[in-house]
């Protein structure tokens, strides 16, 4: 059955969607497909810059601004709709069960999973909270209202690559694929009369073998760590190994213990090849820098549950975390255990 919901802007629903949690999704897929690559970490950024202007604020349904949109040849053009959809995706899923949200090709090569030569693989591997061997496969397609095609034709194809996807991890005979997500976000522009809305399926397999399994919860965290900048704990992750938390700095949100990063990337951790480019980017990186040296507005957080837990080494033994997700007007929570705390305290 195809189900749809509305895609309200700052407005309390059970959905919530602002800029900063927008953003931080985005990130965080961004950060997830290229934690094998620490010299793309600024892919996130510039994509945000980016998130600024393609979103029009000016209703209570997210839409796109058409004067932005039009001004983006077709392959930037899908490419930023693919990316807000894949935000958008990210953040319904976790509202829904699934904090833990990771590449499916990364989740593949982290576990030695073999993906055959062009295979039709989905976006997304996702993990509950019960972090075990049953995973959800998830597939994020975005159109405009006015582009031709059918929702419903991306969701078949989102599902196929599902299907495709459930192939993959069967042979590998571990894991169970219990439940797949075949998402469409269908952005309409403040011209339009259609809202915008999220349309997906979301069929469902039979559950056995339960194993406790934190692979995907790990491989999560290593692109938060990632995101924030933290490379040596985003490998650390990658390969089975504890956190170390003399890179973090305690600070407490309502009596409850987090994390937040101390200090930036080092720019000895970004492998720039190209002398002809590498000049520009610790041009941008420096002015990135001076930015945040200077008074800021937001900082990412980690819960000291999540930190605790992965101080551990080479455990798979679910850690059960259930935090609760959503927005104050200071604070920005997600389901995963960490946070965006707009206005730090001095």
């Amino acid at each position: 059955m195809n189900r749809r919901l509305p895609l309200p802007l700052n407005s309390p629903s059970d959905f919530p969607i602002n800029g900063w949690r927008l953003s931080h999704a985005i990130a965080m897929t961004i950060s997830s497909r290229n934690l094998y690559n620490t010299e793309y970490w600024l892919d996130a950024i510039a994509s945000n810059l980016g998130l600024s202007s393609l979103i029009d604020r000016h209703s209570p349904n997210i839409r796109i601004n058409s004067k932005r949109i039009e001004s983006l040849r077709d392959f930037s053009r899908t490419s930023r709709i693919g990316e807000t959809s894949q935000g958008t995706v990210y953040l319904y899923l976790e509202k829904n069960g699934y904090p833990y949200i990771v590449d499916f090709h990364i989740f593949c090569k982290n576990r030695g999973i073999t993906i055959p030569p062009k295979s039709s693989t989905p976006d997304f591997v996702a993990q509950n909270q019960i972090a075990s061997n049953q995973l959800c496969l998830v597939e994020s397609k975005g159109k405009e209202t006015t582009s031709s095609g059918s929702f419903k034709t991306k969701l078949k194809k989102a599902l196929s690559q599902c299907d495709s996807g459930e192939q993959i991890i069967n042979n590998n005979g571990y894991y169970n694929v219990t439940k797949k997500f075949g998402f469409c976000a269908e952005w309409s522009d403040e011209n339009n009369d259609d809202d915008s809305m999220l349309h997906w399926v979301d069929p469902e397999n039979e559950v056995n073998r339960i194993k406790d399994n934190d692979s995907v919860l790990k491989l999560h965290y290593a692109a938060w760590f990632y995101m924030i900048g933290d490379f040596r704990n985003s490998k650390n992750l990658m390969n089975g190994k504890s956190i170390e938390i003399s890179t973090l700095s305690e600070i407490f949100i309502d009596d409850n213990k987090y994390f937040i990063p101390d200090g930036f990337p080092n720019l000895e951790d970004f492998s720039i090849k190209d002398d002809i480019f590498s000049s520009g980017f610790f041009e941008i990186f420096s002015l990135i820098r001076f930015i945040n040296r200077n008074p800021i507005n937001f900082l990412p957080a980690i819960s000291e549950t999540v930190v605790r837990y992965l101080e551990k080494s080479e455990t798979q033994i679910s850690p059960k975390m259930n935090f609760e997700s959503f927005s104050s007007e200071d604070f920005e929570f997600f389901a995963d255990g960490t946070a965006i705390i707009k206005k730090p305290n001095e």
